[in-house]
């Protein structure tokens, strides 16, 4: 399967629901239980809340958080129009507009978004329906770039000198930790996985807009 295949896929069960528009948003914590709609549809590794809006007609835009990571979206998405946001769900309404009423509106990864995301949400699109078979069932099956661009880049993250040549940065952001993680650059191993990972847990939070005080960050 390739990407403009699935997306095609996306695309005819929009118009065999008579879908008018998908809005599908992720909240930016990348982790493998956590279905991730705008990558699905988009091919965009956001750094923090991000959102897919796709029409039937195969016109897509991508809303992004934070607004100065827009720049690397357009990079990625060539064919996507491209607006950068402080707050996801503001960038979203702003560019629906008007167009809730009488429009046949579906979402995509609502239940696994924050309660602060989720109910805005809710609330601004009342009678919305739900897209996550549509979306996630095209998305079972890994194009072949998904699959390479993986291993090119588990390859290309434990080696400090591979350089700005390969496209881990361009897809995963310029803060992406890059060098050999357990002090054996012989092998790749899984404490090399282990520490990648919690490292980049770091780098997903954006502590200009971090607000430790709020509910959702009450732990």
């Amino acid at each position: 399967m390739t990407f403009e295949q699935r997306l095609a896929a996306v695309h005819a069960g929009m118009i065999e629901r008579g879908l008018d528009l998908i809005v599908a948003v992720h909240d930016g914590a990348h982790f493998i239980e956590k279905p991730n709609p705008v990558m699905v549809l988009s091919g965009f590794k956001s750094l923090g809340a991000a959102a897919v809006l796709l029409q039937p007609d195969e016109t897509m835009t991508l809303v992004v958080t934070p607004q100065w990571d827009a720049e690397r979206a357009a990079q990625s998405c060539a064919d996507a129009r491209v607006v950068g946001a402080d707050d996801v769900v503001e960038g979203v309404l702003g560019e629906i507009g008007r167009r809730v009423a009488g429009t046949a509106i579906a979402t995509a990864g609502l239940r696994f978004l924050p309660y602060s995301i989720a109910s805005h949400l809710t609330v601004a699109l009342p009678g919305a329906r739900s897209a996550d078979k549509l979306v996630f069932d095209a998305a079972r099956t890994k194009t072949a770039d998904e699959i390479a661009n993986a291993r090119e880049d588990l390859e290309t993250q434990v080696d400090a000198f591979a350089g700005e040549t390969s496209g881990l940065k361009k897809r995963y952001g310029a803060k992406v930790a890059q060098r050999d993680f357990d002090g054996d650059p012989d092998h790749l191993t899984e404490m090399d996985a282990l520490i990648a990972y919690l490292q980049v847990l770091g780098t997903m939070v954006d502590f200009r807009t971090y607000k430790a005080e709020d509910p959702e960050n009450l732990r």
